[in-house]
């Protein structure tokens, strides 16, 4: 499984995490076999929420899916 770790950066200082994992569903008679993309951690500091920033990194993750 591969990790993706991107940051939202202002005012000189992180202010936003992101957690991705690459996985892929069990091989069984009920899932057929597939990767999906999984949101781990989705942090931003309080003091800026409601600017975006959570926004921006669920796009990042889309993009990246």
């Amino acid at each position: 499984m591969n990790l993706g770790v991107f940051v939202a950066r202002a005012a000189g200082q992180v202010v936003g995490l992101l957690l991705l994992q690459e996985m892929t569903n069990p091989d069984d008679e009920i899932y057929r076999p597939r990767r999906y993309l999984y949101v781990d951690e989705l942090m931003v500091a309080g003091a800026f929420r409601g600017r975006g920033i959570g926004r921006r990194l669920m796009e990042t993750a889309e993009e990246r899916a």
